[in-house]
């Protein structure tokens, strides 16, 4: 009797502490599935930012290249600024040279008039006096 009572309570702990065991399981694989929906959450979160992430350099490289574009053309329009700037300064060198000729051309041409009066008056007065 004492053996079945011995035996009994036994049984009976034995039966409490796999009860026990098994709410612990039980606990440790809700906790698990738990921490297994983190992961989930936490590995979809990680490929948001990744695409993000590509997204972003993408879009850095994308406006990397129109600035690179925009300086150029910019550095462009200045170099043709600077070249009609040379173009005009050389034309108008040129104009006033120009302009230099022509003054002379006018004064050759003007005493040129004036000695060909001169001489016309000179033989209009010679006929009058012959």
């Amino acid at each position: 009797e004492h053996v079945r009572a011995t035996h009994s309570m036994t049984v009976q702990e034995m039966g409490k502490q796999v009860e026990s065991l098994l709410l612990a399981v039980s606990a440790a694989e809700a906790e698990a599935d738990q921490l297994r929906g983190q992961v989930e959450g936490l590995e979809e979160e990680r490929i948001r930012m990744a695409s993000a992430l590509a997204r972003t350099e993408e879009l850095a490289t994308d406006l990397s290249l129109k600035c690179e574009q925009e300086e150029h053309e910019r550095l462009r329009r200045m170099q043709d600024a600077v070249r009609q700037q040379r173009t005009i300064a050389r034309l108008s060198k040129r104009n006033g040279e120009l302009d230099a000729e022509i003054e002379g051309f006018e004064r050759a041409a003007a005493l040129s008039l004036k000695r060909q009066v001169m001489s016309h008056q000179a033989e209009v007065e010679e006929l009058r006096f012959s």
